[in-house]
């Protein structure tokens, strides 16, 4: 009994083992959405923590630094050099809880909600430094970046499902702001034309690397600000669809690997059970290959340490007095 399992131990955890990195991206994607939900209640719980005095002072910090940043991008005058003085105090911007989420980004259409933090995170969407923060106004251009092709989590893998007139919305102190989809563009990685602020316009881009697994280019989905009412009406009326790029590369993936797996494991066992004499000839030879090898790799070694032995012993020339001296002195 125990012959025969310590003989299918192996196998068996191997099969195992693959099944389990199989299903594995699948189980993490699909609590997702339970750490989300937790991670912003705790932030709507600071926010109806906080008093509206408290609050109001946060959002307009964050005003004052957007007018600030689109007077020096749009050239009202003011020194590029105060850009890192005023950078001084970014982290603490929107930051109510202390763990560096500034809101919360949510695009219907795409059934994916993300927090928003000031530095690249794998557990959501990240604001890109010198943009606009993500409160709106007069002459504002906020980005937003978040991963494609993660096997932890979908994030902006299915950004390249939004067209133009969808609806993606923020929600920052309590705030909730509307864009609509204006613009669709793919871009080279340092092509930063399409992120400048635009005089009087409210705009936000969310911004991610192209092509699936490739990364080549960037991806830039802009909107601009909305209604309220009438976005809210647009977004109900493009909600989810339950199509998701990230899933259908998961189950391409998935069956690509059963398949191979599969047909290898079909391979080892005709090899293991045929009787052909020319499968039992080459199934010796690869009984024989890993000690073949490992007396190979044994042999070079050896010859390796003797060689280097050797070259110690010839770097000192006898002078014919008993002393060494250098070779080639």
């Amino acid at each position: 009994m125990m012959k025969r399992i310590k003989k299918h131990f192996g196998p068996v955890l191997l099969i195992i083992m693959g099944i389990t990195m199989l299903i594995l991206p699948l189980a993490r994607v699909s609590s997702e959405p339970k750490k989300q939900a937790s991670m912003q209640d705790t932030y709507e719980g600071t926010l109806r923590s906080l008093s509206p005095a408290v609050l109001e002072a946060a959002k307009q910090e964050a005003k004052d630094y957007n007018k600030m940043l689109g007077d020096i991008l749009i050239g009202n005058g003011i020194s590029s050099s105060s850009i890192a003085a005023m950078n001084e105090n970014y982290s603490n911007l929107l930051n109510v809880n202390g763990d560096g989420i500034m809101g919360y980004l949510s695009i219907p259409k795409l059934d994916v909600v993300l927090p928003i933090f000031h530095q690249e995170s794998t557990r959501g969407a990240s604001h890109l430094l010198n943009t606009s923060l993500p409160v709106g106004g007069i002459s504002t251009h906020s980005v937003l970046a978040a991963h494609s092709g993660l096997s932890s989590s979908r994030q902006f893998t299915d950004l390249v499902s939004l067209e133009e007139g969808d609806i993606f919305m923020v929600s920052v102190l309590g705030d909730e702001l509307y864009y609509q989809v204006d613009q669709i563009r793919t871009v080279e990685p340092d092509d930063t034309s399409e992120l400048r602020v635009i005089r009087g316009g409210d705009y936000m881009t969310l911004l991610t690397c192209t092509p699936y697994g490739v990364n080549s280019h960037r991806l830039l989905v802009r909107g601009r600000r909305a209604e309220e009412a009438a976005a809210q009406q647009a977004a109900y009326s493009t909600r989810s669809t339950g199509e998701s790029v990230w899933y259908d590369r998961y189950i391409r993936q998935l069956l690509t690997g059963i398949v191979v797996d599969g047909s290898l494991l079909l391979g080892a066992f005709v090899l293991m059970r045929s009787r052909n004499p020319k499968v039992i000839r080459l199934r010796r030879i690869l009984k024989r290959f890993p000690r073949a090898l490992y007396l190979t790799c044994r042999d070079t070694w050896k010859e390796h340490q003797k060689s280097g032995h050797n070259q110690e012993g010839i770097r000192k020339v006898p002078n014919g007095r008993g002393k060494g001296k250098e070779a080639g002195d």
